[in-house]
């Protein structure tokens, strides 16, 4: 993977089969310690002071999530599922009240996320060109 600064502030879960193959990953990160290099803000400040505004947050609480990923022939069983009930669990234990982070559109990422219970944190889309892709904010409350 390529160096991403929001990595050295970061939890990483890395899933492995039995030859030890990694098969699934997901990044989470405190906001409040990545807030210049944050995803979310770097697709859309605007929108991000939206998000914090209309679910009552600062920085402190919430996390972002980043980097998830599936190996395709894992996929359809469950572990984007796993991986997202960790990052509630963990948003928990830190005391955090809000996930969000930036999901893209072409491989239906940003769907999967809807079905966990997340929500877009706005209502439209964002060209990202260094993806090749589209992208959406969502927003995951943790309870």
């Amino acid at each position: 993977m390529d160096f991403d600064p929001i990595d050295l502030a970061s939890w990483h879960l890395i899933l492995r089969d039995q030859t030890d193959q990694i098969v699934g990953c997901v990044r989470f990160a405190p906001l409040d310690e990545i807030s210049d290099v944050s995803q979310v803000r770097a697709v859309s400040q605007e929108s991000a002071a939206l998000i914090l505004e209309r679910y009552s947050c600062d920085e402190r609480d919430v996390y972002e999530i980043g980097r998830m990923l599936i190996a395709r022939e894992w996929q359809n069983r469950g572990l984007g599922y796993f991986l997202g009930s960790t990052a509630a669990a963990l948003g928990r234990e830190l005391g955090r009240q809000l996930m969000w982070g930036v999901m893209g559109t072409r491989e239906n990422q940003d769907k999967i996320a809807l079905r966990f219970g997340w929500e877009r944190g706005v209502h439209k889309t964002f060209t990202l060109p260094r993806y090749d892709d589209e992208v959406s904010i969502v927003v995951g409350r943790i309870r």
